[in-house]
């Protein structure tokens, strides 16, 4: 494959903190191996899903306008954004009516837009710890009459994140994590909203060369997809829960100098956010 993927960033600082940013990029998301898989999987006879092997990369065009202001070790970033998308990757249900079987796979829409704004708040609570809370809205728009005529749908939609960071002793921190999902809909369905409270804290040891560390996700059990797929001619409703409560403990210990400069080197960030792993939910 030969294409071209430009970024432009134009940054202006103001008095008092403050910076002005505006931004274009555009980026390539590859279908994984799970979506390519082509072989059916039929734990459930009634419902099977199956990969498709056709599908191809979306190709992502993304402008935005953001605003920052830094004080006493707080910040506060707002973003305006446009993002237009084509081959959208999505999920498809179709009923067999002669054999009342449901298929699920993933197809190729011709395109989506996303316009929106979204604002995180990092606020420090002095030498206890800090809070950050994040809200992205956006009106989305998709475009999916290249697999049925029908296929089009227009939402406003939201979800939002709140982060709790806190020290408890001057060894035991402490982690609290929640978030929400707004209801989601699609060209053939929609999802009801779904949240979820995480926790984890850790625990120095042996002057900072050990940590134990306990981690619980999903504390409440409500990360769970409520699903209603529809066409002219089925109506689809189902609830899919995945094994999202686990807890983990976790004992490590440091030989050694360790080099801090290579892990900040290899240190990345997804741009599509953190909570990838509930949109990456199959249903």
């Amino acid at each position: 494959y030969l294409s071209l993927f430009p970024s432009l960033f134009i940054k202006y600082h103001l008095p008092s903190e403050q910076d002005l940013q505006v931004s274009y990029s555009r980026r390539i998301n590859r279908p994984d191996g799970r979506q390519l898989n082509p072989f059916t999987d039929f734990a459930d006879s009634l419902n099977i899903r199956k990969g498709n092997p056709y599908l191809n990369p979306e190709m992502i065009h993304s402008m935005e306008l953001s605003y920052e202001k830094n004080w006493k070790g707080n910040s506060f970033t707002t973003t305006v954004y446009y993002r237009h998308t084509t081959d959208l990757i999505s999920r498809y249900r179709t009923l067999d009516t002669a054999t009342a079987i449901a298929v699920m796979t993933m197809v190729n829409y011709s395109s989506s837009d996303n316009i929106g704004c979204e604002s995180v708040l990092r606020f420090q609570l002095g030498n206890f710890g800090s809070v950050m809370g994040s809200f992205n809205l956006f009106r989305n728009t998709i475009n999916g009459e290249n697999v049925s005529p029908e296929l089009q749908s227009q939402s406003t939609q939201w979800f939002s994140r709140l982060n709790f960071n806190g020290k408890i002793t001057s060894t035991t921190s402490l982690q609290l994590t929640g978030n929400y999902v707004a209801p989601t809909i699609y060209p053939n369905g929609a999802v009801k909203g779904m949240s979820g409270v995480d926790a984890g804290i850790r625990q120095d040891l042996w002057k900072g060369k050990g940590t134990l560390t306990l981690n619980v996700t999903d504390i409440f059990f409500t990360r769970k997809m409520n699903i209603h797929n529809y066409a002219s001619y089925f109506d689809y409703r189902g609830i899919r829960v995945r094994e999202s409560r686990v807890g983990m403990l976790t004992l490590s210990y440091r030989f050694g100098k360790m080099d801090n400069s290579q892990r900040r080197k290899g240190k990345t960030s997804d741009p599509r956010g953190s909570d990838g792993g509930m949109d990456s939910m199959e249903y």
